[in-house]
C-alpha cells in the first residue's frame, strides 16, 4: 500500500473511530432511556440492557459513520487542493478512493454480523432481561399509577403497602376459547418464579367472576401462574423467525417444510373424508 494509501485510510479510521464512539453512546441512551420509561425499569435491569442494546445501536451507528467519515476527510483534501495537486503529478483520482472502498467492504462484513447479533442474541437478551424484572417492573407501575396490565392480564389495586397489594382486583383475558374472569381479593402479593420462568400472583380471600352471573368465594391463599411472556407489557417473545440467527435459516426452512408436509397431509386426509 502506497503512502497516499495509509495516509488517507488512517484518517478514515480517526474519523470514523471518534464518530462511531459519540454516535453509538447518543443512539444507545436514546433507545435505553425509551424503554426504561415505558417498561418503568429500575437502575439494574438499566444496566444489564446495555449490553445487549449495543449491537442495535451500531446497527444505525455505521452506515451513518461512514458516510461522515468519508465526506469529512475527502471534503477536507479537497479544501486544501490536495486532490489537484497530486493529479497534477500524475496520480490516478483511484488512488484517493481505494481507502475508502476497502475500508467500507470490510466495514459492510462487520454490519452484516452486528444485524445477526442485534436480531437473535441482542434481542432475546433484551427480552428476557425485561421479564426476569417483572416483578419490580409491576410493583412499580402499582405504586405510581395503581395499574398495571399485560396482553394476558390486568391488576388494578386501591394501595400497595411494601409488597401487599391492597384490595386488588385481577382480570385475565380471554385466551384461545377460555372465556375472561376477574378475581377480587383483601391482598395480594406478587412473587417471581425463577425456576419456572412464571410471576405467581397470592390472592387472599378473593371472589371469583367468571361472567354470565357465575362466580365463588375462595377463603385462604389462592395462586395463580402466570408465564412470564404473558406476564410482559410486550407480551410473548418475538417471532421466531424475525429472531433466527443466519446460521440457522437452513434448520428453520427444513422445519417449516416439514411442517408444511404434514398439513398437506392432514388436508388430503380430509378431503378424502
Amino acid at each position: 500500500m502506497s503512502l497516499l494509501s495509509r495516509y488517507i485510510l488512517s484518517e478514515l479510521l480517526k474519523v470514523f473511530l471518534v464518530t462511531l464512539l459519540g454516535m453509538t453512546l447518543v443512539l444507545l441512551l436514546a433507545v435505553i432511556a425509551q424503554e426504561a420509561i415505558r417498561q418503568g425499569l429500575g437502575l439494574w435491569p438499566i444496566l444489564r440492557l446495555i449490553p445487549y442494546f449495543l449491537p442495535n445501536a451500531l446497527v444505525y451507528a455505521v452506515p451513518g459513520t461512514i458516510l461522515f467519515s468519508v465526506c469529512s476527510v475527502y471534503g477536507r483534501m479537497s479544501a486544501d487542493n490536495e486532490i489537484i495537486a497530486a493529479k497534477s503529478v500524475g496520480i490516478s483520482p483511484l488512488a484517493f478512493l481505494a481507502p475508502s472502498f476497502i475500508l467500507a467492504f470490510l466495514i459492510s462484513l462487520a454490519a452484516v454480523w452486528l444485524n445477526d447479533v442485534a436480531a437473535s442474541w441482542g434481542q432475546t437478551g433484551a427480552e428476557r432481561v425485561v421479564q426476569q424484572a417483572i416483578e419490580q417492573i409491576a410493583y412499580g407501575m402499582l405504586r405510581t399509577h395503581r395499574a398495571y396490565s399485560s396482553p394476558r392480564f390486568s391488576i388494578s389495586v386501591v394501595d400497595v403497602e411494601g409488597r401487599k397489594l391492597l384490595h386488588p382486583t385481577v382480570t385475565f383475558h380471554a385466551s384461545g376459547e377460555s372465556p375472561p374472569f376477574t378475581l377480587i381479593a383483601e391482598e395480594a402479593e406478587l412473587r417471581l418464579n425463577a425456576d419456572k420462568t412464571a410471576l405467581n400472583i397470592l390472592l387472599t380471600n378473593s371472589e371469583l367472576d367468571w361472567g354470565k352471573d357465575w362466580g365463588c368465594y375462595i377463603p385462604g391463599v389462592a395462586e395463580q401462574e402466570i408465564p412470564l411472556t404473558a406476564a410482559s407489557r410486550k407480551g410473548g417473545a418475538s417471532s421466531a423467525s424475525a429472531t433466527a440467527a443466519i446460521k440457522d435459516i437452513p434448520q428453520r426452512i427444513a422445519e417449516q417444510e416439514t411442517d408444511m408436509q404434514h398439513m398437506q397431509q392432514q388436508f388430503a386426509a380430509e378431503a378424502a373424508y
